[in-house]
């Protein structure tokens, strides 16, 4: 299968500059999807690019990768651009589209990046679509999306099962793990109907509560990995597609649709009665004495059958107790999900009562509950007895990967005032993004908790590059093979983070310019010349003046080229402006002794005046580096 690369991050020919690129949201199956600015508005940009169909070529166009593509390819498109113009309340509003590019209204965060009822909203949106015989397609954790009214999805797509066969590629079909079987049949035994979203929507619900995506149905079964999942989940990814489409409307309603009542057994004819006044002769009963041994031997027999039964009997009551435990606590979850969702009043207390029925204190399910009943307990004052927000706030930080566990810790790093450095880096980390970035929809749902947990952790690193007991193995996480000191790996760490708050609106300006200028200093000091002059030009971008002078001095000195002459003068002139007087004394000096501009022996003179009447000493000029420096120039 050919790849074709997306499109460059600019403006889109298509649309004359009125289109701007400014991210790449997600490589899907037959498209593109791009965040975008078109007419000073944000939006959602789709490329058709069917996989294995096309390439790009140099100047960023998409066209069949062969010639006998172009018939096929120009019909789909057609198609794609068909069904992209369905106009539903639950689908992304068109707003402009031409050629293989289609621009519709931005989206809120991700279904799956979402908490509240997300099962439940999802299927009431499907549900008008499915009901009006439209089918998606595309249903994938990059194609559904939170929004003021529930749940909203991104476009559609055709049936591309002609493809397949031309391409000897069944990848373009549609979404690998979300799709159903009929999808990817080249043969088209069956249509694409409302069955097939009900099967990737199971499959999306289940990514909802595993995390991750679901097998391919074209490798491996997903009613094995749904077992232990809720029945919707179970019921869509089990079913053929003929009970698909007959069980939609019970899956809609969330119930599994009642058996077909069996037949009941034929009873086995009676014994024929004899006529009356007739006697059957019985022949008499033998009795047969059974020997001991064979007693024993069936005791021996026996008894380990009976204690095997037994055991299976245990371990399929423990099954069944297993299973009605994990069923109660869904349907617990369940109903603290939707009184979340609708701020109902005995949100709390029904939130409580699912925490206790969830025994895996590791899963999704009871970080959610336990973030919620937190937030509930912060916000409303609405703790158990007992119980404070941090409590559950700890309960949900044990999970360090889902949205909830992240701001989980992120509250607990803010609320616990009896943590370590060390213990407070840890609970800020995730949040913040050390190691492992979140993603583009974490840090557009929690823009203020990304922007201080970067804060916070720069303050902790700048307090460990400043200490000479460094954990050196954390240093080593954080720059593996590093062979810098753990105290310079700390600084430069602080400065990372402060520049990530920084670009979130939080003012970090005056500790940026201390760090860059100790580390401009420690650079200069092991000879890293051309790093320290960046540092100190970083420093002197912030508003340093002495920094702006140390690195002019590092060129007077001829230690770096990365600056030249001209930029180091004004880097003197700039750090003279804002007070520096060794800037002020140099600049005198080169009035007065005529380097690298015009003799000024007068104009020098009346600078070294006024500078010793505000009491600077002249002499200092001496163990100035551009002293040596005019002395060499004059030469």
């Amino acid at each position: 299968m050919s790849t074709c690369p997306p499109h460059a991050i600019e403006t889109v020919a298509a649309f004359e500059g009125g289109l701007r690129l400014t991210a790449l949201r997600a490589r899907l199956f037959d498209r593109f999807l791009y965040d975008g600015v078109y007419e000073d508005q944000a939006v959602l940009v789709h490329e058709f690019a069917p996989q294995g169909l096309v390439r790009r070529t140099k100047g960023g166009s998409i066209v069949p990768t062969e010639a006998r593509f172009d018939a096929p390819y120009a019909t789909a498109r057609d198609a794609w651009q068909g069904v992209m113009a369905t106009r539903h309340p639950h689908l992304l509003a068109v707003v402009a589209a031409k050629g293989n590019w289609v621009i519709t209204e931005a989206p809120g965060p991700r279904l799956v990046d979402a908490t509240g009822d997300r099962a439940g909203d999802f299927a009431a949106a499907l549900k008008p679509l499915a009901e009006a015989g439209t089918v998606l397609g595309t249903l994938s954790p990059d194609t559904v999306f939170r929004s003021d009214d529930g749940v909203v999805f991104a476009g559609r797509a055709p049936d591309y099962r002609d493809l397949i066969a031309l391409t000897s590629d069944s990848d373009l079909a549609g979404p690998a793990g979300y799709a159903a079987p009929e999808v990817f049949d080249a043969k088209k035994r069956a249509a694409i109907g409302p069955e097939a979203d009900m099967f990737a929507a199971s499959a999306l619900m289940l990514r909802m509560i595993t995390g991750r995506d679901p097998a391919d149905v074209r490798t491996g079964d997903l009613s094995i990995e749904a077992a232990g999942a809720p029945e919707r989940v179970r019921m869509g990814l089990a079913l053929s597609r003929k009970a698909r489409a007959e069980s939609l409307n019970a899956w809609f309603d969330g119930v599994t649709p009642a058996a077909p009542a069996k037949p009941a057994p034929t009873p086995p004819p009676a014994p024929p009665k004899p006529a009356p006044g007739l006697t059957i002769d019985m022949p008499p009963v033998k009795k047969t004495r059974i020997p001991i041994a064979a007693w024993v031997i069936g005791a021996v027999v026996a008894v380990p059958l009976a204690i095997t039964a037994m055991t299976v009997g245990l371990d399929s009551w423990k099954q069944a107790a297993t299973e009605r435990q994990t069923r109660e606590a869904r349907e617990a979850v369940d109903r603290c999900r939707t009184a979340v969702t609708r701020s109902a009043s005995d949100a709390p207390s029904q939130c409580t009562k699912a925490l206790s029925k969830i025994s895996d204190t590791q899963s999704p399910d009871y970080s959610w509950v336990a973030y919620n009943l937190g937030v509930m307990c912060e916000r409303r004052d609405a703790c158990a007895q007992g119980k404070s927000a941090l409590d559950y706030y700890r309960l949900a930080a044990v999970d360090r990967t889902t949205v909830p566990g992240k701001v989980a810790n992120y509250k607990v790093a803010k609320l616990d005032n009896g943590l370590s450095l060390a213990d407070r880096h840890d609970h800020f980390a995730p949040a913040a993004g050390v190691l492992k970035k979140p993603d583009a929809a974490f840090i557009k749902g929690h823009r203020a908790v990304y922007a201080d947990a970067n804060f916070e952790i720069g303050k902790i690193f700048d307090t460990w590059s400043r200490q000479d007991s460094v954990n050196g193995e954390e240093a080593q996480r954080l720059s593996p093979g590093s062979t810098r000191a753990p105290q310079k790996i700390a600084l430069i760490s602080a400065i990372n983070r402060f520049e990530v708050a920084k670009t979130y609106g939080v003012d970090t300006a005056t500790r940026l310019m201390d760090l860059y200028i100790r580390r401009g200093d420690g650079d200069a000091e092991s000879e890293q010349y051309d790093q320290a002059v960046s540092a100190y030009k970083r420093a002197g971008a912030l508003g340093s003046a002495d920094a702006r002078f140390k690195a002019a001095e590092l060129y007077f000195a001829g230690h770096t080229t990365s600056v030249s002459q001209a930029d180091a003068l004004d880097l003197v002139q700039a750090a003279s402006e804002a007070g520096n007087t060794d800037a002020e004394l140099c600049l005198a000096a080169m009035r007065y002794f005529g380097y690298p501009d015009e003799r000024d022996t007068i104009g020098g003179m009346a600078s070294f005046a006024s500078l010793t009447v505000r009491g600077v000493n002249n002499a200092r000029l001496d163990s100035l580096a551009c002293r040596d420096w005019i002395r060499r120039g004059q030469e």
